[in-house]
């Protein structure tokens, strides 16, 4: 009893508290504080995780699509190189090009597509007759797209 008497009398002149109860609340209220800090410190570690975990997965996304973007415009740029005595070999790839876009349509935006089918028609019109063939179309149907991947 008496070293509970002392060590009230040291509280209370310590803190200048009148009561046990004071005393009592003031330890209610700091833990009260503490607690509500660390949910807040929880919560905004866990905000920041689920952002850190979005963005890695747009930027997964980003690199593939990038990576598709790539390849089909060197598929593209490969039609530019076929004449007129290759009309099996272009119209194969033609179709190749026509499944890889379809296969990877989640991954090309609409621009593109609109794009690639521009310059598909176009090595189309090349390919029924040959007559048809425009270096200057071709360049401005590639600067297109290059144009639309570069913004």
């Amino acid at each position: 009893m008496n070293d509970y008497s002392l060590n009230n009398d040291v509280l209370q002149e310590l803190f200048g508290l009148a009561s046990n109860q004071t005393l009592l609340l003031t330890l209610l209220i700091m833990v009260s504080i503490n607690i509500g800090v660390e949910i807040f410190r929880f919560v905004s570690k866990w905000a920041l995780s689920n952002k850190s975990k979005k963005d890695k997965r747009l930027i997964l996304i980003e690199e593939k699509r990038i990576k598709i973007l790539e390849q089909l415009f060197q598929s593209l740029d490969s039609l530019t190189l076929y004449d007129n005595s290759q009309d099996q070999e272009l119209l194969a790839k033609l179709k190749d090009i026509n499944k890889f876009m379809t296969r990877n349509k989640i991954y090309i935006p609409k621009e593109f597509q609109k794009h690639t089918n521009n310059i598909l028609d176009y090595f189309k019109n090349i390919l029924t007759d040959y007559r048809n063939r425009d270096y200057e179309k071709e360049t401005k149907l590639f600067n297109k797209y290059c144009n639309a991947f570069n913004k």
